[in-house]
């Protein structure tokens, strides 16, 4: 979001999902809780200046190595479905 809010136009993704989810571990292998904690919070700073700074929500935002692409609203539906999924598996988990 931060390229199409810097008028750079959409950010170019050309792997898949797993392949980036596996990267990102992989570079946060080992950091504690307390690290990730921080790293998520300058992330989402960083995405609600993005959001905010973003002169057409409705414009496309990513564009994937398949031709398809997603608008700054629908990325922010993503994130958003991403991480309430997250949080019911945190709750589900402490319930058990």
């Amino acid at each position: 979001m931060e390229t199409a809010a810097s008028g750079d136009g959409p950010h170019h993704i050309y792997a898949d999902t797993d392949e980036m989810n596996a990267r990102s571990v992989g570079r946060k292998s080992g950091w504690t809780v307390e690290r990730l904690s921080e790293e998520m919070e300058g992330l989402q700073s960083r995405l609600i200046a993005a959001a905010r700074a973003m002169p057409d929500p409705n414009a496309v935002v990513v564009a994937r190595g398949d031709g398809s692409g997603s608008t700054g609203v629908e990325r922010l539906e993503t994130i958003v479905g991403h991480w309430n999924a997250h949080l019911v598996e945190m709750a589900e988990a402490a319930s058990a």
